[in-house]
């Protein structure tokens, strides 16, 4: 199924609107005038037309209100927590869940299993939590964290930073060699390892056993490797 993309009506096609609407031209013809689907213009001139007697919709479209009330609607939409503040039997099923010491992630879980007719995923659930109208109900949280928990930027750990390969390094001198250390991967408790000596001009490898990673034990290895020469 190919994607829609919607753009959303600017200030001029809102002008547009407004004066074909005083000019009695019909929403058919304004549509196709701005070439835009008729329920665009319908849903517009509907939800931005002024109320002057209750919730009914009354009153002549003005534009200018309009480009208004979208910003106001656009900077709000995302409100934390807003599906929940308007579903009372929603947030009362939350609020006794997080009572009965459940999770975020429990509670949205089990509303799936359950096939509720309503439904918040865990995210939602926090971001209403962290939000003004949820803050209260925090402390039945297991960690009791009134405030979103910030997010550190990872760091990528090297073992060695700015490691040049043996494999690269230029040929030395006789006499110079490199040692390094090689310890199990399997968890055991013996403290056992090898220290491994490398000396490129000579192609020379020496090992030895050390009970103990301790400098003590690795330079002992050192010097016998190097008497045995």
């Amino acid at each position: 199924m190919k994607k829609i993309n919607y753009k959303q009506l600017n200030q001029f096609e809102r002008d547009r609107i407004e004066v074909m609407l005083r000019g009695g031209i019909k929403q058919l013809e304004i549509s196709k005038a701005l070439k835009r689907n008729k329920g665009t213009i319908s849903r517009e001139i509907k939800r931005n037309k002024l109320k002057r007697d209750g919730n009914k919709v009354k009153g002549e479209y003005n534009s200018n209100l309009a480009q208004t009330k979208t910003v106001f609607r656009r900077k709000y939409s995302s409100f934390q927590g807003r599906k929940i503040l308007d579903n009372d039997e929603l947030r009362l099923y939350i609020i006794k869940n997080l009572k009965d010491s459940r999770s975020p992630d429990e509670i949205s879980g089990r509303m799936r299993l359950d096939k509720e007719k309503f439904f918040a995923s865990k995210n939602l659930i926090y971001r209403w939590l962290h939000s003004a109208s949820g803050q209260r109900y925090c402390k039945y949280l297991e960690s009791k964290r009134y405030i979103p928990k910030k997010r550190r930027k990872k760091i990528k750990k090297t073992l060695i930073p700015n490691r040049v390969g043996i494999e690269l390094r230029p040929r030395v001198d006789w006499g110079f060699c490199e040692g390094d250390t090689i310890v199990s991967g399997k968890r055991t408790r013996s403290k056992s390892s090898l220290v491994v000596t490398y000396q490129a001009k000579a192609k020379f490898v020496g090992i030895r056993k050390i009970s103990s990673l301790k400098p003590d034990y690795f330079n002992k290895a050192i010097l016998d490797i190097k008497k045995a020469k």
